[in-house]
């Protein structure tokens, strides 16, 4: 999921709604924006309505779960759209999102010229 975070600039509310001629989009600033906005999305059903924010994903997101794969966000929202009328008494609820730091893993890079066999080393 990618974002287009735009510069800050005093004054200026988080995630806000900004009109388009096809669909409101969000503009989001910062990761809380996509959380909020995930939120939302999912405060409003969008896996049983169809409807979702997605201005929030890169063009060529990958929608993946156990059973399908779909490649960018108009084949996703017009196969959600699809699946809506086969649900009775839908429902869909957020059990958790939360924001994580992910740590940089540094490698080293090595050149092997010779094997080398674990017995030769500890036995």
């Amino acid at each position: 999921m990618l974002c287009s975070f735009a510069a800050m600039k005093s004054g200026l509310s988080s995630a806000s709604r900004v009109r388009n001629e096809k669909t409101e989009e969000m503009t989001c600033y910062d990761i809380d924006d996509v959380i909020m906005i995930l939120s939302s999305d999912y405060d409003n059903s969008y896996f049983v309505t169809g409807n979702f924010t997605s201005s929030i994903y890169a063009e060529d997101c990958i929608f993946e779960d156990p059973t399908i794969k779909f490649s960018g966000t108009e084949l996703y929202e017009r196969n959600l759209r699809l699946l809506v009328p086969f649900f009775d008494n839908p429902s869909i609820s957020l059990q958790r999102i939360e924001k994580v730091m992910l740590l940089k893993m540094q490698c080293m890079p090595m050149n092997v010229t010779e094997p080398v066999y674990l017995s030769d080393q500890f036995g």
